[in-house]
Protein backbone atom coordinates (compact mmCIF):
# COMPACT_ATOMS: atom_id res chain seq x y z
CA UNK A 1 0.00 0.00 0.00
CA UNK A 2 0.84 3.29 -1.06
CA UNK A 3 0.20 6.91 0.02
CA UNK A 4 0.25 9.84 -3.13
CA UNK A 5 -0.09 13.22 -2.15
CA UNK A 6 -1.02 15.29 -5.03
CA UNK A 7 -3.16 17.91 -6.54
CA UNK A 8 -6.37 17.11 -7.67
CA UNK A 9 -5.44 18.24 -11.15
CA UNK A 10 -2.53 15.25 -11.53
CA UNK A 11 -5.01 12.49 -10.25
CA UNK A 12 -7.76 13.61 -12.43
CA UNK A 13 -5.07 13.56 -15.73
CA UNK A 14 -3.00 10.87 -14.62
CA UNK A 15 -4.72 9.26 -11.73
CA UNK A 16 -6.94 6.57 -13.89
CA UNK A 17 -3.87 5.42 -16.01
CA UNK A 18 -1.68 4.60 -13.22
CA UNK A 19 -4.79 2.72 -11.35
CA UNK A 20 -5.22 0.79 -14.12
CA UNK A 21 -1.30 0.01 -14.53
CA UNK A 22 -0.68 -0.78 -11.12
CA UNK A 23 -3.71 -3.53 -11.29
CA UNK A 24 -1.98 -4.92 -14.52
CA UNK A 25 1.76 -5.25 -13.09
CA UNK A 26 1.64 -5.36 -9.76
CA UNK A 27 -1.80 -6.74 -8.68
CA UNK A 28 -1.62 -6.76 -4.99
CA UNK A 29 -0.28 -3.19 -4.88
CA UNK A 30 -2.94 -0.59 -3.30
CA UNK A 31 -2.70 3.06 -4.07
CA UNK A 32 -4.20 6.03 -1.76
CA UNK A 33 -4.37 9.22 -2.88
CA UNK A 34 -4.55 12.62 -0.54
CA UNK A 35 -4.51 15.95 -1.49
CA UNK A 36 -2.01 17.76 -1.46
CA UNK A 37 -3.03 21.26 -0.54
CA UNK A 38 0.33 23.37 0.00
CA UNK A 39 4.44 22.63 -1.19
CA UNK A 40 5.07 21.63 2.63
CA UNK A 41 6.81 18.39 2.10
CA UNK A 42 6.58 17.91 6.25
CA UNK A 43 4.58 14.74 5.19
CA UNK A 44 7.12 13.13 3.08
CA UNK A 45 9.98 14.19 5.76
CA UNK A 46 7.69 12.57 8.59
CA UNK A 47 6.83 9.37 6.62
CA UNK A 48 2.99 9.40 6.29
CA UNK A 49 3.50 9.67 2.72
CA UNK A 50 5.36 7.57 0.36
CA UNK A 51 5.43 9.70 -2.66
CA UNK A 52 4.63 13.33 -3.68
CA UNK A 53 4.44 15.24 -6.70
CA UNK A 54 4.14 18.75 -7.74
CA UNK A 55 6.01 21.88 -7.96
CA UNK A 56 9.07 21.65 -4.93
CA UNK A 57 9.15 23.99 -2.35
CA UNK A 58 11.70 25.71 -0.11
CA UNK A 59 11.26 22.93 2.58
CA UNK A 60 12.76 20.00 1.13
CA UNK A 61 15.03 18.37 3.18
CA UNK A 62 18.48 16.29 2.22
CA UNK A 63 16.56 13.55 2.79
CA UNK A 64 13.82 13.95 0.04
CA UNK A 65 14.84 12.87 -3.14
CA UNK A 66 13.14 14.60 -6.32
CA UNK A 67 12.92 13.74 -9.77
CA UNK A 68 11.36 15.88 -12.91
CA UNK A 69 8.61 14.05 -14.18
CA UNK A 70 7.48 16.71 -16.65
CA UNK A 71 7.20 20.07 -17.93
CA UNK A 72 3.99 21.78 -18.47
CA UNK A 73 3.58 25.49 -19.99
CA UNK A 74 0.71 27.78 -19.30
CA UNK A 75 -1.70 28.66 -22.49
CA UNK A 76 -3.50 32.17 -22.43
CA UNK A 77 -6.69 32.57 -24.77
CA UNK A 78 -8.39 35.95 -25.91
CA UNK A 79 -10.80 37.08 -27.84
CA UNK A 80 -10.48 37.58 -31.94
CA UNK A 81 -8.76 41.40 -31.69
CA UNK A 82 -7.98 41.50 -28.49
CA UNK A 83 -4.55 44.12 -28.10
CA UNK A 84 -2.64 40.85 -26.76
CA UNK A 85 -3.86 38.54 -29.61
CA UNK A 86 -1.10 40.12 -31.30
CA UNK A 87 3.05 40.90 -30.69
CA UNK A 88 5.01 39.28 -27.80
CA UNK A 89 3.31 38.53 -24.25
CA UNK A 90 5.85 39.87 -21.21
CA UNK A 91 4.33 39.61 -17.70
CA UNK A 92 3.88 43.74 -18.24
CA UNK A 93 1.75 43.26 -21.15
CA UNK A 94 -0.22 40.58 -19.76
CA UNK A 95 -0.53 42.15 -16.23
CA UNK A 96 -1.90 45.75 -18.08
CA UNK A 97 -4.38 43.41 -20.34
CA UNK A 98 -7.26 42.82 -17.78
Amino acid sequence: SFTLRNSDGFVENFGLALLARVAEEAPGVQLRFVPKPDKDSGPMREGTVDLETGVVGGSTGPEVRAQALFRDRFVGVVRAGHPLSEGKISATRFAAGR
